[in-house]
């Protein structure tokens, strides 16, 4: 009873999540270079976080122009 419950509800639950979601959850792991959205700065492949929120999060801080970075490659404003 309860294993059909989680296939039934869980399942779909779960791919609904994944599919609207997935764009946040890439990893950022890749051939793809990132580069600074201002400066246009190649950002390095391995980076040191400078917050706790970069070390969670990912992201990094431009060496140039000092902006912050998400993991997807935008500029923070916060």
């Amino acid at each position: 009873m309860m294993l059909t419950l989680v296939l039934v509800l869980g399942l779909p639950l779960a791919a609904y999540f994944y599919f609207r979601y997935r764009r946040d959850m890439i990893s950022g792991i890749g051939p793809v270079a990132h580069r600074c959205s201002r400066c246009h700065e190649e950002l390095p492949r391995f980076r040191m976080p400078k917050s706790i929120k970069q070390a969670l999060l990912g992201g990094w801080t431009c060496k140039r122009c000092g902006s912050t970075i998400d993991r997807h490659g935008l500029v923070n404003e916060s």
